[in-house]
């Protein structure tokens, strides 16, 4: 895909000595069993430049959790996967809208139903029963209500291609070109759309920049998203 996208690898292979002089990162890398088992010095070299954007790829920061417990990959979008906390969330929220709905007529309910009296004694202890259980209900509900309405909202996080964009992004200056820029039909872009959609992105917008750009500092966003993935 590098290749395809134009980026600059030959130069990045040339390179790749001197950088791995001064980054132990690099040397770690060139003594994998899986890149030192290639067989010539431009194929282990090429290895080393693509290991860090296949493993972008390969291990996508948009898996999340979903209704069954387990990890998958969802795009914000047409095809979107709901998680456990989409699901409550939404039902929060339709909580928030109906309860009102239900206890305002039940407390004007309960306002009546004290001008009605029974007789035999027997009947009236029943009656009062059914009452008190009916406000038990009721102050539940008022709690139930008092407690959605103090929740913070919901923050709404990056859009996940931003996320994985960025920390391509990053790892291609690391590994391939520093001076890479983000012009639109440039080597950088290319390479990083090609990666998002082989990740699995099908909704990208013709421009990247933006999403790019506002990314800059993907693992505090990344952060913000896990904790608003789970709670």
């Amino acid at each position: 895909m590098l290749r395809k996208a134009g980026a600059p690898i030959d130069k990045a292979i040339e390179t790749l000595a001197s950088r791995a002089a001064a980054n132990p990162l690099l040397q770690i890398l060139l003594q994998l069993v899986e890149i030192q088992s290639l067989e010539s010095f431009e194929a282990r070299a090429e290895a080393v430049c693509c290991y860090n954007l296949a493993q972008c790829i390969n291990h996508p920061l948009a898996y999340r959790p979903t209704i069954d417990g387990g990890l998958e990959f969802r795009e914000k979008g047409k095809n979107s996967i709901r998680t456990p906390l989409d699901r409550a969330w939404d039902a929060i929220n339709e909580l928030q809208r109906v309860l009102p709905m239900i206890i305002e007529p039940f407390e004007d309910a309960m306002s009546r139903a004290e001008r009605h009296h029974f007789s035999p004694p027997a009947k009236a202890q029943e009656m009062r029963a059914l009452r008190n259980d009916a406000l038990n209900r009721l102050e539940i509900f008022k709690k139930l209500l008092a407690l959605i309405q103090s929740l913070p909202k919901r923050a709404r996080p990056s859009a996940a291609w931003h996320l994985d964009g960025a920390k391509i992004l990053e790892i291609y200056r690391m590994d391939i070109d520093p001076k890479a820029g983000i012009s639109p039909n440039g080597p950088t872009v290319r390479f990083i759309r090609a990666s998002l959609e082989r990740i699995g992105y099908t909704n990208l917008p013709a421009d990247l920049r933006s999403g790019l750009y506002q990314t800059r500092n993907w693992r505090e966003k990344y952060l913000r998203r896990l904790f608003e993935d789970y709670i």
